[in-house]
């Protein structure tokens, strides 16, 4: 039970692209029902998991893995096919579907991958995801929680668009959804656009703003052309992002949980408040008995 619902907590890679590093998304009521049934003991531990798996997660230096899209079945293909389509008419190439960096505690319906193409200028890496979580073989218990926390209205399915340029930045452009966002270095722009945004439109201003960033700093963009290019792509990604939590520390800022607390009306605020404390002095004895 509990690593069910630590699944609806648990951490996901989507460092290819989103923008949004290690999302959480923002299954709150879960996290209420843990923090409150198992108190000090449990939710420390909780906060233990979710911290060591951020460190985890953004240690690696490996490029992504190919995923087996099949393996996904569970969830249905319609928003990957429909936007890969979306894309291809767009001029846009195929890399092919690649496996998320997820706890091995995540519940099966709740895994998902990614699939990548890239367009026919090498530019730019394009993104499709769909994280729907899939109760099936869940509790009567989840189910409920799952539906009475209003956990069912979140949409967490996004296409997203990626360039890299010389000088160390990244451009991203996404479509809306309901992923937690992180502080992103400098080095990262990100810009959100409705979700119901059309793919042209979607090019044109990723295009749009990677023109403007490449003339404001005389720049030229790395070029995307194969699946090694993409993984190599990925790794410098994963390092910029890797920098700025070693400054800022692995657990969430104030300023993250400034953004639970803005746009999640559910939210009990106290339980909120405990878990971020509990990772971040988890984090500083860490540190305090490492120096």
């Amino acid at each position: 039970m509990q690593h069910t619902l630590m699944s609806f907590f648990g951490t996901v890679l989507l460092a290819f692209g989103i923008g949004l590093v290690v999302g959480l998304v923002k299954y709150w009521g879960t996290l209420k029902q843990e923090w409150t049934t198992a108190r000090q003991t449990e939710s420390k531990a909780s906060a233990e998991r979710i911290l060591n798996d951020r460190k985890r997660v953004l240690s690696k230096a490996e490029p992504p893995q190919p995923a087996r899209s099949q393996d996904f079945a569970f969830r249905g293909f319609a928003f990957y096919e429909a936007s890969q389509a979306a894309l291809q008419r767009a001029g846009c190439t195929m890399l092919g579907d690649f496996g998320l960096d997820q706890p091995a505690w995540t519940v099966p319906g709740f895994r998902t991958f990614v699939r990548v193409l890239r367009t026919d200028d090498r530019q730019t890496v394009c993104t499709i995801i769909d994280a729907t979580p899939n109760l099936a073989g869940t509790s009567g218990f989840v189910k409920l929680r799952f539906y009475m926390a209003g956990m069912h209205r979140h949409y967490l399915k996004a296409i997203s668009l990626r360039t890299e340029l010389s000088d160390g930045s990244f451009l991203i452009t996404t479509t809306h959804a309901d992923f937690v966002k992180e502080e992103l270095p400098p080095e990262i722009l990100r810009e959100a656009v409705p979700r119901a945004t059309p793919v042209p439109a979607l090019l044109k201003r990723h295009r749009e703003r990677v023109a403007s960033a490449a003339e404001r700093t005389n720049a030229t963009v790395v070029p995307i052309g194969t699946v090694d290019q993409f993984g190599q792509s990925f790794v410098r990604y994963q390092s910029t992002v890797r920098a700025l939590r070693e400054k800022i520390g692995y657990a969430f800022t104030n300023k993250e949980q400034q953004y639970f607390d803005e746009t999640d009306p559910r939210q009990d605020a106290e339980m909120a408040r405990s878990m971020f404390e509990a990772m971040r002095e988890m984090e500083n004895d860490g540190k305090k008995r490492a120096s």
